[in-house]
């Protein structure tokens, strides 16, 4: 079995293989797109994405990093963890996504998928110990991308369903698991710019 850190690696090569592809069947330039969730700063965090679509296609590839701390809700979303004082950090998610947009430019609604490895850090308040963990990643998403100015600024609301396996490390502390979710719905407002 492939590890994190192998997996993580060959990210990358997979994104850029597909970002090779789209520059290169493209009659002019790709655009780019870079982009953040705003909400993840609210919660310790950061998000950076970039995305390339090439003219006049409907598909759109890219690469993004992102980290915050679980709000209670999401802690609190599986039963088997509900009122047991976790303190669950993403310290830092690394994934690749492709997107379908109806639309032959960046625009509008879109379809698409995200393949992610997250490492987690795990601590119960008042409970010596913590751990670390890695998970990987899989969510169907859609949303919509609305330029209220034609270019530049754009607002992408979108809602996934990830489906997550652990891959390494532990969840648990004092004795007690932290139960990792195997489906979670997760939604954003991502905040971006098209370069060109």
């Amino acid at each position: 079995m492939k590890t994190p850190s192998t997996l993580l690696s060959s990210l990358p090569l997979a994104v850029f293989s597909a970002l090779f592809w789209c520059a290169s069947t493209a009659d002019a330039a790709p655009h780019l797109h870079l982009e953040t969730d705003p909400a993840t700063f609210a919660f310790s965090g950061f998000a950076a994405h970039a995305r390339l679509s090439p003219e006049r296609s409907h598909w759109s590839v890219g690469l993004g990093a992102y980290a915050l701390d679980f709000p209670d809700l999401l802690v609190n979303a599986n039963p088997n963890n509900a009122d047991e004082d976790w303190e669950v950090r993403l310290s830092l998610g690394a994934g690749a996504f492709v997107d379908y947009y109806l639309h032959a430019e960046p625009r509008g609604w879109f379809f698409g998928a995200q393949l992610a490895i997250q490492r987690f850090h795990y601590e119960r308040a008042g409970v010596p110990g913590e751990a670390d963990g890695s998970n990987l990643l899989l969510m169907p998403r859609t949303g919509y991308t609305w330029f209220p100015f034609d270019r530049g600024l754009y607002l992408m609301p979108w809602f996934g369903l990830g489906v997550t396996a652990p891959i390494g490390g532990s969840s648990s502390v004092g004795g007690e698991k932290y139960d990792v979710f195997p489906v979670i719905p997760y939604g954003a407002l991502h905040v971006g710019w098209q370069l060109f």
